[in-house]
């Protein structure tokens, strides 16, 4: 049986986005978008969705699309932002507005590497 090639890089971004899911700052957000118990708005569409049919989004994506991943310090600084930092988004389907954001991000990464 082959194991997978450990890859330090890929298993701390996992492990600390795993960390940023625990903070203040996701629970201050959550009570900044809540319109009743277990009712969220989504910050784009102006729906009222569910616990779980919600996504907590950086407003500034932690990595920039433009220039990448440039080092450790500014990562966490992004992960680990304030709650004015972070908005509720719907995530409920294909035309959800986090995938749409999301999609919208991964679009411009790929531009700027292709050039």
């Amino acid at each position: 049986m082959l194991k997978k090639e450990f890859i330090l890089q890929k298993y701390l971004f996992s492990s600390l986005r795993r960390a940023s899911y625990r903070t203040p700052m996701r629970a201050e957000c959550l009570r900044k978008y809540r319109v009743s118990r277990g009712k969220y708005k989504c910050n784009m569409c102006d729906g009222i969705f569910g616990r779980k049919d919600i996504a907590i989004d950086h407003i500034v994506p932690v990595i920039n699309p433009e220039t990448g991943f440039k080092d450790w310090n500014e990562y966490i600084e992004r992960l680990f932002c304030s709650s004015s930092g972070l908005q509720v988004l719907c995530n409920n389907g294909k035309n959800s507005c986090h995938k749409k954001k999301s999609k919208e991000e991964n679009r411009l990464r790929r531009l700027v590497r292709k050039n």
